[in-house]
């Protein structure tokens, strides 16, 4: 199966996408479902996300178990109560039939081992949701005017940064951000004689937040300069790291002129090392990509996204979900996912006898109760 047809399949299960993301609903539980690959062997995969209000590490378990043989699931984060799984099926197995299983499968077994979705809206964190949106990372019950109010800052602050942003000031910004990222990284050479990788990630992303910090313009030029500036840091930490390594030895300070001398004299004294920081900033550069890619027209589409899958939540779906009602697996998505409240059927007040309708005097019997006044029908 190819991204188009997986998106035809999501699209008849009614689901909400942005292209990459297809947000749905099953009988009241929110999921995400994003595609990853389709293999020319017929596999299919796609990553699998549900928000819970517990840690669903023993719900993937049981699915595992239950679901052994016809879909495979590789666990990729469990972490903040989000289930987020890998599901790969095969070409031999009809595609939208296993999907519709495991996800009710996902939803009744859920429902049955007591864990349910957060009743607390992620973006005030107070109770009485009344939609869902995809907030973060994953489709969860939401407060709309919440969603609204956000969105509407994040559109008001791109609007800002786009009249009022400046490059000169986010360019320092981002020098001064990536030599604060890189303080770590120096620290830890300098006093335990090791380069990590993982703080060398603090570099590109000192830089990012330092020209965003100093309102620099947050287009396609924010990432050219946080990688220009990412990687003129590599030999500005050596430097730093030689000059404190010399301080600790007792050597004294050595001026800027001194170490470039000794660079060209001695080059593959200096440039292994330098190179290292070179490939540990890239590496953390590839880490941080998620974060310092965000520009004014990332955070529109975000904006536009979460409103648009807004979905009302009907006053029965909510509470209902701790005691489902037991589903036969195999059953397809139901065509109307909202079923209609019955309403009450409309009598016809009796006919009357219009003389008793509109009697000329209502006269109390003596020694017993007062008759019932009659109501008009008109």
């Amino acid at each position: 199966m190819d991204s188009a047809e997986f998106a035809a399949a999501m699209a008849r299960r009614d689901c909400v996408s942005d292209g990459k993301n297809y947000c749905g609903l099953y009988r009241g539980f929110p999921f995400v479902v994003t595609f990853a690959r389709g293999a020319t062997n017929g596999l299919t995969a796609f990553v699998l996300r549900l928000q819970f209000s517990a840690p669903p590490g023993k719900l993937f378990r049981e699915l595992k178990k239950r679901l052994n043989g016809v879909v495979r699931l590789q666990k990729l984060n469990m972490a903040n109560n989000l289930f987020f799984a890998t599901v790969t099926i095969a070409a031999t197995q009809p595609f939208e039939t296993t999907f519709d299983r495991l996800i009710a499968e996902t939803v009744n077994t859920s429902a049955a081992m007591g864990f349910s979705i957060p009743d607390a809206c992620p973006i005030c964190k107070n109770p009485g949701c009344d939609a869902y949106a995809f907030v973060g990372v994953s489709y969860r019950p939401v407060h709309i005017a919440c969603v609204r109010a956000q969105n509407y800052d994040a559109r008001s602050k791109v609007q800002k940064n786009e009249m009022s942003g400046n490059y000169i000031t986010g360019i320092i910004g981002a020098i001064i951000g990536s030599v604060i990222g890189a303080v770590p990284t120096v620290l830890l050479a300098v006093y335990g004689e090791i380069i990590s990788g993982w703080l060398c990630a603090l570099i590109p992303l000192g830089a990012y937040y330092g020209y965003k910090l100093l309102r620099g313009k947050l287009n396609k030029a924010t990432l050219a300069v946080v990688i220009v500036v990412s990687l003129i840091m590599a030999p500005v930490t050596q430097f730093f790291v030689e000059l404190f390594w010399s301080v600790k030895e007792g050597y004294g300070v050595f001026a800027v002129s001194d170490y470039l001398s000794y660079v060209f004299a001695v080059p593959g004294e200096v440039m292994p090392n330098m190179l290292l920081y070179l490939l540990f900033i890239a590496i953390g550069f590839v880490v941080v990509f998620r974060i310092v890619k965000t520009t004014n027209t990332a955070i529109l589409q975000q904006s536009s996204f979460s409103e648009a899958t807004l979905r009302m939540m009907r006053p029965q779906q909510f509470p209902a979900q701790t005691q489902p009602a037991q589903l036969d697996p195999l059953q397809q998505y139901p065509a109307q996912q909202y079923p209609a409240q019955a309403q009450p059927a409309q009598t016809q007040p009796a006919q009357q006898n219009p003389v008793q309708q509109y009697p000329e005097q209502a006269q109390p019997v003596a020694d017993g109760p007062a008759p019932r006044e009659q109501s008009s029908t008109e």
